[in-house]
């Protein structure tokens, strides 16, 4: 079948639109439905089966395809196999052993419509389908007879052999126990305790129902060889293969069964392990783990999820205090798997449901390519199997630290510590193409258009998206760069004063996500959960900020802002100090935590949605324990992270040197979609493709990362903006618990030096280094202009956490919290003084060109309490590391330099310009130097926070105005908004001087003002000469 058709632009509003194209269709619910959708912004191709009342997904891929631009679809339907290929190309193919073979086609449109131009379909033949002969799993039946045999044990596990007879013959037998003290405890009482092998065979197999699209064998093994104490042998000898052999061992600490099979016949072959004894009653799991969607008590169907897919190579059940499960050994993955997300070439699926109910599954391999197997042809699988008597996160921590050794394997890379990755980041986000842009985009390499104060959105043509509220101000604060400030720090929070949507365009008549109301001022974007921190880093210096936080307590929520009920009210109480909306947080967090993280999940969770959502919202319940110092909400925070967790990848670290990139090199297209910002208004990256290099094999792990939603992983891969880690490393030592820290450590250190990129889509490490946001390639890892302020909040709130956490609370600075949308939420620093082992007062800095490093293995963060300069060593590497410590001041007097271990203090010596100290292993020394003529710092400001008169600020309607205090005390600036149509004019008088005008021309109406001194008064003037009445702002006393 071919068809040619033109799908519309959806109308204003609509984030999920479709059309389908039916097939082998009765009518249009029993079908097949080829799907072109956009969903919340990004474009899918489906392909479904409808029948009995039920859809089941069939493929299911991030497609590229455009609006108003005619698209060739392409079914071919041969036997059980349908391929789909689009303008000629083939992009996915699905078997369907019991295919619906009916007459009719159709289309159908949601939220759209498409224009169909032509349509042909083609009578290729009508060969009957293939046939299958299953063998079902399930019960076969108590045996007629059963005779024990021998046995071999470890330290930890025990396999008892037998003999059964049965109707059709004798079968070896396997059963499981585990040592508790003395004794030995059977895992199940089962007499094949350790679960059921199978063959199956075929060429038309269905990942999602193995048994029932492939013809099978139960493996009756017959002869068993016991090698040693930990070793024996069993054979079968199944139709159609020389024959089956199965060896367990104990030599591990894990029971490991290594299987080998030989087919007779070229064909596709499969082998199944259901292990242990299926549980068929759910209520009996307390909880279980497959993958990023199968976790709590989400157990899914019986469709194998992929390697690739597998967060963690393992799959887990735990029930009546037991943990039992698979995972496949380290020494059986590869390096070069770990980004080869192909479907149809995974080396094993894993699922938890088998024959009696729940039950860990393996498949060896995956179905796909690799199951083809000559006649003659042996292939060789291994797995382990697990069973701890403990709750299934502490089985996971187990198996993630003994058989993968999972560490904090990672340090700083390409000559940059974070604290350089700070400053790159913040040279990136001021660069400037130096043309004007007060119009147009002009393409630079931070993204900035300054007529919309915002970074753009490639996603959105003529639009800007905010994934920061105060972390530019954060970031000049702490250099103390007040031309920062100026050029983004206070645009961005005039930005967050006016604009009606994070998603935005000063362009009327461009959409964002298909939303053309998103052009608008008067209004907030995020409300209090971002005003509050902004009114808090602007040290209560701008009541503006603060009376627009109040008026936004009830923002709404979207797609993209999904906010769990007790985060409002503790932001309220943050900004107000009024402790009805900490009860009120502490009531909804109640009520929140008893329904989803005292309450596993059940309910199937959606690829398509972020994966921060599915779990529950454990950043927002560890701020509410941070605040409330309450036990119960730090343990729920910690239950649902330790779900989160299970969603990041966990794989061998490989060692030794490799060439990459070791494929093609990926080029992301989708830039050239309807709608995405116009390639050629970007800024032109020098390059435009990967030069080969050799590289540490570790650099390429993707051993911490996680992804944004296994949808878009499926197409892109991990992404590389985590900015849950900080949090997740404050949680790991309150908690103490070392793996959380490991795993927050490897998401972030040695992964970027600058602004990265989104997506991590193959093996290359041009990304990480400092000059990849001004070189390029864009479309490799894709450059998300307006996720680089994230990468700077991710980076200083890590470096701020970093050391906190490792001095164990004695390096401490002052913090807001800011939420934005989806995971974009950071603490933010540099607005008060904190405290350095004992010392209070001292003002966190990161200066440039004074303190200077010879080893980038170590970050470092500066402090100023009066005379003394602070300094504050963490290393990234597990080995110790020398350092060489230069701060270019002045000397005022003798230099003496005091250094700090824990809570040893002992006085080193200088040598002159620099001291040489070493840092443990991922451990933190302190300094205090004296002697030093230290600067005044500007920012450094402890000013407290000023009184709301309401004279520092108008609202009226449309028409807003307010002053923004200066950070270094000199002075304001008034920002000035009006809903008025353009051109308009801002008519204002600084301190009672001359009146001045400013012209409006081009959308939106607003200015910024100046007022080195106390008083500004306005008034807006429109086209038409009609004026406002004059507003008099005067600066807080």
């Amino acid at each position: 079948m071919r068809a040619r058709l033109t799908v519309a632009a959806p109308p204003s509003g609509s984030l999920d639109c479709w059309v389908d194209v039916l097939f082998d269709a009765e009518d249009h619910d029993t079908c097949y439905a080829l799907r072109l959708r956009e969903l919340n912004g990004v474009r899918y191709l489906s392909l479904s089966r409808r029948a009995d009342g039920q859809a089941r997904t069939l493929l299911d891929m991030v497609f590229g395809y455009s609006f108003d631009v005619p698209v060739d679809l392409r079914l071919v339907v041969d036997g059980a196999r349908i391929g789909v290929l689009v303008d000629g190309t083939a992009v996915g193919a699905v078997n369907d052993v019991h295919r619906l073979r009916h007459d009719a086609i159709g289309f159908t449109a949601h939220n759209t419509s498409a224009t169909v131009e032509a349509v042909e379909v083609v009578r290729l033949h009508d060969d009957p389908l293939p046939s299958v002969t299953p063998a079902h799993p399930g019960d076969q039946g108590r045996p007629l007879g059963h005779a024990p045999g021998p046995h071999i044990a470890n330290e930890r596990y025990r396999v008892d052999f037998g003999t059964a007879r049965r109707p059709d013959g004798e079968t070896i037998t396997a059963a499981l126990s585990i040592r508790d003290g003395e004794r030995w405890v059977a895992v199940n009482d089962e007499l094949d305790g350790l679960g059921e092998w199978f063959v199956l065979t075929g060429d038309h197999g269905d990942r999602a129902d193995p048994h029932g699209s492939l013809s099978g064998q139960r493996l009756r093994f017959t002869e068993l060889e016991r090698i040693d104490d930990r070793t024996a042998l069993l054979r079968a000898h199944p139709a159609g293969y020389e024959q089956v052999t199965l060896t367990w061992s104990l030599a591990a600490t894990h029971p490991r069964a290594t299987v080998a099979i030989t087919p007779l016949a070229d064909g596709h072959h499969v082998v199944a392990y259901h292990a242990f004894a299926g549980i068929a009653n759910n209520t009996a799991i307390a909880e279980v783990l497959c993958g990023s969607l199968r976790h709590a008590r989400i157990v899914g169907g019986p469709e194998a999820v992929g390697a690739s897919e597998l967060t963690a190579p393992l799959c887990l059940v735990e029930s009546a205090g037991v943990t039992t499960g698979l995972f496949v050994p380290a020494e059986e993955l590869t390096l070069a798997d770990e980004v080869h997300k192909d479907p149809d070439d995974q080396p094993f699926g894993m699922t938890l449901r088998g024959p009696g109910g729940v039950r860990p599954t393996v498949f060896l391999p995956h179905y796909g390519r690799r199951a083809a197997l000559a006649a003659g042809q042996t292939a060789r699988f291994e797995v382990g199997c697990v069973a701890v008597a403990a709750p299934l996160y502490d089985t996971y921590r187990e198996l993630l630290v003994g058989e993968y050794d999972y560490r904090a394997y990672r340090h700083n890379v390409f000559g940059a510590s974070l604290t350089d990755t700070v400053h790159n980041l913040v040279d990136l986000l001021g660069s400037e193409s130096g043309a004007d842009d007060s119009v147009e985009y002009r393409g630079s390499p931070s993204g900035w258009w300054s007529r919309a104060k915002g970074f753009i959105d490639i996603e959105n043509d003529q639009a800007v998206r905010t994934t920061t509220t105060s972390v530019l101000l954060s970031a000049a604060y702490l250099t103390a760069d007040l031309d920062l400030y100026h050029r983004r720090a206070r645009p961005t929070m005039e930005f967050h004063l006016s604009r009606n949507a994070y998603g935005w365009t000063p362009k009327q008549g461009y959409d964002v996500y298909a939303d053309t109301s998103k052009h608008q001022l008067g209004a907030t974007p995020f409300g209090v959960t971002a005003l509050g921190a902004l009114h808090t880093m602007t040290r209560g210096r701008s009541p503006a900020i603060g009376a627009l936080a109040m008026r936004d307590i009830g923002a709404d929520h979207d797609y993209w802002l999904r906010r769990a009920p007790m985060c409002v009210p503790l932001a309220a109480y943050r900004l107000t100090g009024d402790v009805a909306h900490l009860d009120r947080a502490r009531e909804l967090a109640d009520d929140y935590v008893a329904a989803v993280v005292d309450t596993p999940a059940t309910e199937p969770l959606d690829a398509h949605d972020f994966a921060i959502y599915y779990c529950a919202d454990w950043v927002g319940l560890f701020e509410l324990a941070e605040q409330t110092g309450e036990r119960r909400y730090l343990d729920a925070a910690l239950t649902e992270a330790r779900r989160f967790v299970t969603q990041l990848f966990v794989r061998p670290v490989h060692e030794g040197r490799v060439t990459v990139p070791d494929q093609e090199v990926f080029h992301d297209r989708q830039i050239e979609l309807s709608r995405w910002w116009d390639p050629a208004a970007l800024f032109d990256y020098p390059r435009t493709d990967i030069d080969p290099e050799e590289v540490d094999a570790w650099l390429l792990s993707i051993t911490g990362l996680g992804f944004e939603a296994l949808q878009t992983y499926r197409y892109s891969g991990p992404n590389l903006n985590p900015a849950w880690a900080a949090h997740l490393l404050r949680l790991a030592h309150r908690a103490g618990d070392d793996l959380l820290r490991d795993i927050a450590h490897n998401a972030v250190v040695g992964r970027f030096t600058n602004y990265p990129g989104y997506y991590f889509r193959q093996h290359t490490v041009h990304h990480m280094k400092p000059d990849f946001p001004f070189t390029g390639p864009f479309d490799n890892t894709t450059i998300y202009h307006h996720h680089a302020p994230a990468q700077l909040g991710m980076a200083i709130d890590y470096l701020f956490a970093e050391h906190e956490t490792r001095s164990d609370g004695a390096v401490s600075f002052p913090a807001a919290f800011e939420e934005n949308f989806v995971w974009f939420r950071f603490r933010v620093y540099g607005h008060r003084p904190g405290r350095f082992h004992g010392e209070h007062g001292v003002w966190p800095w990161l200066p440039r060109d004074v303190v200077f490093l010879d080893n980038p293995l170590v970050d470092w963060i500066a402090g100023i309490s009066g005379d003394r300069l602070c300094l504050s060593l963490a290393n990234s590497s597990a080995d110790p590391q020398r350092v060489a410590v230069r701060v270019d001041l002045p000397v005022d007097g003798a230099v003496g330099v005091e250094l700090i271990t824990g809570e040893v203090r002992r006085a080193v010596p200088v040598t002159a310009p620099e001291v040489t100290v070493e840092v443990p292993g991922h451990g933190v020394v302190g300094l205090v130097v004296t002697g030093l003529r230290l600067p005044r710092v500007p920012t450094h400001l402890d000013a407290p926070p000023v009184e709301d008169t309401g004279e520092s600020y108008h609202f009226d309607g449309g028409d807003r105005g307010l002053l923004l205090s200066r950070p270094d005390g000199a002075g304001a600036d008034a920002y000035v908004q009006s809903t008025r149509a353009v051109p308009a004019l801002l008519r204002y008088s600084v301190d009672g001087g001359a009146w001045c005008e400013e012209l409006k021309d081009v959308s939106p109406a607003e200015w910024t003002v100046p007022v080195a001194g106390q008083s500004l008064r306005y008034q807006i003037v429109e086209a038409d000469g009609t004026a406002t009445d004059v507003v008099e702002l005067r600066v807080p006393a």
